[in-house]
């Protein structure tokens, strides 16, 4: 098979799996977004890569945070378990997003500083929407606990990294081999 058409073929796949991993606009949603400072100096300091924070009372709200660790964050995990991937949707102005099972009634959404997004950089504030863009989606479970964690490496840029590691590895020892 030439491998343009192998091209063809897994741009194909991973577009069909993007759609079925696609879930409905009327599941509660993680929207993170840049805002323009913060609101009544309300924000909480984030100083480190990680943070956790519930869901408010109402199962919905914005909350708001400052990026005061020091360095941009290209990546941020948020992962929850209460409410199963399959009912939860994402969006942002910063970051790519998508959502990932985690165990069996949690989710992971993975948010990546690529394709022209910026990320949060070090001194800018952000906020995290529990709720839809609509308005019209189920709220969260009250007191629900999001834990997160910035500048994580997503899984396949790993597997990427590992796999050209092992290559340049074999490749090596064959040159040893032969001389």
């Amino acid at each position: 098979m030439k491998p343009t058409m192998k091209v063809v073929i897994l741009g194909m796949v991973v577009a069909l799996l993007a759609i079925a991993a696609s879930a409905t606009a009327v599941d509660p949603a993680v929207i993170v977004r840049d805002p323009v400072g913060c609101p009544t100096n309300n924000c909480v300091n984030i100083t480190g890569l990680s943070f956790s924070f519930n869901v408010p009372q109402a199962g919905t709200g914005v909350l708001h945070f400052l990026n005061s660790s020091g360095v941009t964050w290209t990546s941020l995990i948020l992962t929850e378990v209460g409410v199963a991937a399959v009912n939860v949707t994402c969006a942002s102005d910063v970051f790519s997003c998508t959502v990932m099972n985690f165990g069996q009634n949690g989710a992971k959404v993975v948010l990546s500083a690529i394709n022209g997004f910026t990320g949060i950089p070090a001194g800018n504030s952000f906020e995290i929407i529990l709720g839809c863009a609509n308005g019209n989606c189920p709220a969260w479970p009250a007191g629900l606990q999001f834990d997160a964690t910035a500048n994580v490496p997503e899984p396949a840029t790993t597997v990427l990294m590992l796999t050209g590691l092992g290559a340049l590895y074999t490749r090596r020892k064959r040159a040893r081999q032969l001389a």
